[in-house]
């Protein structure tokens, strides 16, 4: 199988991000269409990088794509003393080591097959060769399933049950105190929501956040894993959703 990765750069905040997401989805759809397999590889650090992985997770379903990922890599600094010109310098740094590794990937789709897990070790080289000890690789969420409950010919009248599960690096699980919000950066754009309501899920941390027509319900069950419900408030009362959580057993 021939893999394809891809990245985005873009800024940490968005003027117009439903024009932003128009062009996205073009784009996300060109390739999930006309590529064997699409590795994306998505920052979670602003507004664009949301938008990014928002858009891709929704074009999957749309196109009920199988042969697709959605990777979150992401490096941070542990030197919370350093100074301006120096975040500048890594920031560009990180963007050198990107920009490499997807010209790698590209180069290797032409010529030959590529082992993902060669590529993957290459760039985290790279990146060390030129970060040196001033990053890390703190933590990675991915979306390990997706249940779908409802009709399949009325989408809009389906429940969405999606499971985040991130593993950490040189990032510490018992920071993650509550909701873990940083994971959920994988599904939509937690800071642009109409709405957020905090509540609990059973003896886990939750809220309800919505956007238009579309709500998500969340709450994370360990550091390492959170749940949400994704649905269309229109059609799905909220009350019916939660007792849905409420109900609802750990998948692990």
């Amino acid at each position: 199988m021939n893999l394809f990765a891809v990245s985005f750069f873009g800024h940490r905040q968005v003027d117009d991000p439903f024009l932003i997401e128009r062009q996205l989805e073009s784009i996300i759809r060109e390739l999930l269409l006309t590529k064997e397999y699409v590795e994306f590889l998505v920052g979670r650090d602003g507004e664009f990088d949301q938008l990014v992985s928002s858009t891709v997770r929704r074009c999957k379903d749309h196109e009920s794509a199988r042969c697709t990922s959605l990777t979150f890599v992401l490096f941070f600094s542990e030197r919370k003393n350093m100074n301006k010109k120096k975040r500048i310098a890594i920031l560009l740094a990180v963007i050198i080591v990107v920009a490499v590794g997807i010209i790698i990937a590209v180069t290797s789709h032409q010529k030959k097959e590529m082992d993902f897990d060669e590529f993957a070790d290459r760039f985290e080289k790279s990146a060390e060769e030129v970060l040196g000890e001033d990053v890390r690789k703190v933590s990675k969420t991915e979306l390990a399933a997706t249940l779908t409950y409802g009709d399949q010919n009325d989408k809009d009248n389906n429940i969405y049950y999606r499971i985040l599960k991130t593993t950490f690096y040189e990032g510490d699980p018992e920071e993650i105190t509550g909701l873990h919000t940083e994971a959920l950066g994988l599904l939509f754009p937690v800071d642009s929501m109409d709405s957020c309501e905090e509540m609990m899920i059973q003896d886990w941390p939750g809220a309800l956040y919505k956007k238009d027509d579309t709500a998500f319900l969340c709450w994370t069950y360990s550091p390492e894993v959170t749940y949400v419900l994704e649905y269309s408030p229109s059609k799905l009362d909220d009350s019916e959703i939660i007792k849905m959580a409420e109900s609802a057993e750990p998948v692990k």
